[in-house]
C-alpha cells in the first residue's frame, strides 16, 4: 500500500524551524523557506567587516544542562554536546556585589553550599535567601492560583539588597520580564528545571565555537 508522505512548509530557518524540519523531515516531506541569505536566525556567525574582529558571533552564548531538547537535538544531527560545549558550574557574579559558585554536591547541596560560600553577602543575608527560596519551593507544591513574583517578594519582606543582586537579574535571565509582572509560577517551573532537580541541570554549556556551525 502506497501511503503518500504529508507536505509541510516550515516558515524561518532559526533554531525554532531548522529544530521542527528536523524532527519532521522521517514523516514528512519538508520544504524550509527563509528570508535571509543564510540560516540560523539569531544563532550564527556574522562577518566582522571594518570593526576589528575576524568574526562575530550571533548566537546564544551560554545554554544549560537543563536544556535537554537542545542536547537531543544536536545529537539526533551527529553532534556529541560533550564535544561541542565546555561545562562549568553555575557561577553567580555581580560586580562588586554577590558572587558564588555552586558546589559540586547533589542537588540541592549543590545550591545551599554555594550560596553559603557566597562574597559580598553577610551571613544573615545569606541565610534569609536560602529561605526564601526553600519557601518558593514549597509555594510552587501547594497553590494553585498564580501571582507576580513582586508581590510575593513583598510577602516575604525581601531586602532591597537582595531584591538588586539576586531576584531581579534572576528574573531579568530567566524570564526577561520585570518582578512586577513575573509570573511566579513559571519561574518555580525554571528553576524546578533548571537549578532544584539535578545539579547537572545548573551546569553552563560554554561553546568551544559559533553556534552557527
Amino acid at each position: 500500500m502506497n501511503i503518500r508522505r504529508p507536505k509541510i512548509a516550515v516558515i524561518g530557518a532559526g533554531w525554532a524551524g531548522l529544530s521542527a524540519a528536523v524532527s519532521l523531515i522521517q514523516r514528512a516531506d519538508i520544504a524550509l523557506f527563509e528570508a535571509g541569505r543564510q540560516a540560523g536566525g539569531r544563532a550564527r556567525a556574522l562577518a566582522g567587516k571594518d570593526d576589528g574582529f575576524s568574526f562575530l558571533d550571533n548566537g546564544q552564548h551560554i545554554l544549560l544542562g537543563a536544556y535537554h531538547g537542545v542536547q537531543t537535538l544536536m545529537q539526533h544531527i551527529g553532534v556529541q554536546p560533550e564535544s561541542a560545549f565546555l561545562r562549568q558550574p553555575l557561577q553567580w557574579y555581580i560586580h562588586e556585589g554577590l558572587q558564588f559558585q555552586t558546589a559540586s554536591l547533589p542537588a540541592p547541596w549543590h545550591l545551599l553550599v554555594g550560596i553559603l560560600l557566597a562574597k559580598n553577602l553577610s551571613f544573615s543575608l545569606k541565610i534569609k535567601l536560602l529561605s526564601d527560596m526553600s519557601a518558593l519551593q514549597r509555594w510552587a507544591g501547594h497553590h494553585k492560583t498564580d501571582l507576580t513574583v513582586a508581590k510575593w517578594l513583598r510577602t516575604r519582606n525581601v531586602p532591597r539588597s537582595l531584591l538588586g543582586q539576586f531576584w531581579q537579574p534572576l528574573v531579568w535571565g530567566a524570564l526577561n520580564t520585570p518582578l512586577e509582572q513575573a509570573s511566579l509560577r513559571i519561574l518555580c517551573n525554571v528553576l524546578n528545571d533548571g537549578v532544584w532537580s539535578e545539579k547537572a541541570n545548573s551546569d553552563y554549556l560554554l561553546p568551544k565555537q559559533d553556534l552557527g556551525r
